[in-house]
C-alpha cells in the first residue's frame, strides 16, 4: 500500500494532476491509494514449448535468432584464426632462430 503526504498549496497543482484523490485532501493529510501493484499470477509446472517460441519471436524472431547465430559463428571463426596466427608466428620464429636470424 501506498501512503503519501499531500504538499503544501504552492504544489498542490502538479499533485493533483499525478492523482486526483489527492484534490480532494487537505495539506499535509496523508492519503492511502491501497494496492498499487496488481497480484501477479503465478504457475507451477514446467515451462512450455509456446513460451519458448513467444520469447524467441519478442526477442527478434527467426531472422533475428539466425542474424544471432551468424554471429556467434563469426565470433567463434575469429578467436580460432587468432589462435591459429599466434601459433604460425611462434612457428616462423623457431624456424628463424635456427637459421642465424636473431
Amino acid at each position: 500500500a501506498l501512503i503519501a503526504t499531500v504538499p503544501s498549496a504552492g504544489n498542490i497543482q502538479e499533485a493533483t494532476s499525478m492523482h486526483p484523490q489527492i484534490a480532494k485532501v487537505k495539506s499535509s493529510e496523508k492519503v492511502h491509494f491501497g494496492n498499487v501493484v496488481p497480484k501477479e499470477d503465478k504457475a507451477q509446472g514446467r515451462v512450455t514449448l509456446r513460451i519458448y517460441l513467444q520469447y524467441l519471436m519478442a526477442g527478434g524472431g527467426y531472422l533475428g535468432l539466425v542474424v544471432l547465430l551468424v554471429l556467434l559463428f563469426i565470433a567463434e571463426v575469429n578467436i580460432v584464426a587468432a589462435d591459429w596466427f599466434v601459433a604460425e608466428w611462434k612457428s616462423t620464429e623457431q624456424v628463424f632462430k635456427g637459421h642465424g636470424f636473431n
